[in-house]
């Protein structure tokens, strides 16, 4: 009984693989379907992809030669344009030749008579110039003149303050008490710091006049005197004086430099 029954189940267990067996096979075989199902219609949408892009390409072949037409005959119509063009602008640059040069004779024939008119324009203004130069020069003089009065004027203030320290000093000096020597002292102070005020008016005139005058050797002793007194140069005078003494420099080194070339060519042999 025992054998019968196991026999049974290993005829049931059999049947159970085969079963099994048959099912795998069948969803084997459904997958494989169903693959070369999807690997067909993957290749017919690629296909199908293809036929796109190849008509696109198709179409901008097209379009290219198309665009290609209408450029050439844009071209041709263009240079159609532009000779007709090119041949009204002949013609107007011919014609407008034609007007310059009858308005260059007649600009011409005007000239002559503006050119008369200059001439004697000229002429008036030559003399109105002449006039001003000299009523310039005339104002000119004057005013150096005067800068020279006010030199030598200051020179005079210069020593009239000078003096009046000197006496100022000897008051000082002279002095018997505290309050005598307290007014000596301020007096002299205020003496010596007018005659200090006078001597710089007196370097700065001084170098005026030597500047209007172009003289190096004033130039010369107004411009050490000026830094001597430590001066601002407010109005500019020393830098001009001092731009006037390197011209007078450069002319005598060149002096200097002819006449050497000059003896080193009366010496060659």
């Amino acid at each position: 009984m025992y054998i019968i029954h196991n026999k049974s189940i290993k005829q049931t267990s059999f049947a159970s693989t085969e079963r099994q067996r048959k099912y795998t096979d069948k969803k084997i075989a459904e997958e494989l379907r169903r693959r070369e199902f999807e690997a067909e219609k993957k290749r017919l949408q690629e296909e199908e992809i293809q036929k796109k892009k190849d008509e696109e390409e198709r179409k901008k072949e097209e379009e290219g030669r198309l665009e290609r037409e209408r450029e050439d005959e844009k071209r041709k119509q263009d240079e159609e344009e532009k000779g007709k063009k090119e041949a009204l602008e002949r013609e107007e640059v011919e014609r407008r030749e034609h007007e310059m040069e009858e308005k260059e004779a007649e600009r011409l024939r005007e000239l002559e008579i503006i050119e008369v008119q200059q001439a004697l324009e000229a002429q008036r203004e030559l003399e109105r110039k002449a006039i001003a130069l000299k009523e310039e020069e005339r104002k000119e003089a004057e005013k150096d003149q005067n800068a020279e009065e006010e030199a030598i004027r200051a020179a005079e203030l210069e020593k009239e303050a000078e003096e009046e320290a000197r006496k100022a000093q000897e008051a000082l000096k002279q002095a018997k008490n505290a309050e005598e020597r307290r007014v000596a002292e301020e007096a002299e102070k205020a003496a010596k710091e007018k005659a200090r005020r006078e001597k710089h008016q007196r370097i700065r005139k001084e170098l005026k006049v030597a500047i209007k005058k172009k003289d190096k050797e004033l130039i010369t002793k107004s411009v050490k005197e000026f830094k001597a007194a430590k001066l601002a140069d407010t109005d500019g005078d020393l830098k001009k004086a001092e731009t006037i003494l390197k011209r007078f420099k450069a002319r005598d080194d060149l002096v200097k430099s002819m006449e050497i070339r000059t003896l080193e060519s009366l010496e060659r042999p």
